[in-house]
């Protein structure tokens, strides 16, 4: 997890916590969290179209605007799932 960070945004979280496991057919996806402790534009996103932070409206709705892709982009359904399950589960973490 913590290479696969580094690797992906050049960014590595003084801690991680195992939020879930899920097991499907073909995958299995193991989520943790942690803090963010820098600016967002002071991480280098190496794949993917877009990097940035989901409102709780945007998460809610599943979908918002791409810069890049200069189109309304959906966010993925499993990943959606995760979000609105980890906000119901840690309310104290919104702001």
């Amino acid at each position: 997890m913590w290479r696969e960070l580094h690797e992906e945004i050049g960014y590595t979280p003084p801690w991680l916590k195992l939020f879930d496991r899920r097991c499907y057919d073909h995958v299995i996806r193991n989520i943790f969290y942690g803090p963010l402790t820098v600016a967002v534009d002071a991480l280098t996103l190496t794949e993917g179209w877009d990097l940035g932070l989901w409102s709780m409206a945007e998460i809610r709705q599943g979908e918002r605007y791409s810069e890049k892709a200069q189109q309304v982009r959906p966010l993925g359904a499993p990943h959606r799932t995760i979000l609105l399950d980890f906000i119901a589960q840690h309310p104290d973490m919104q702001s």
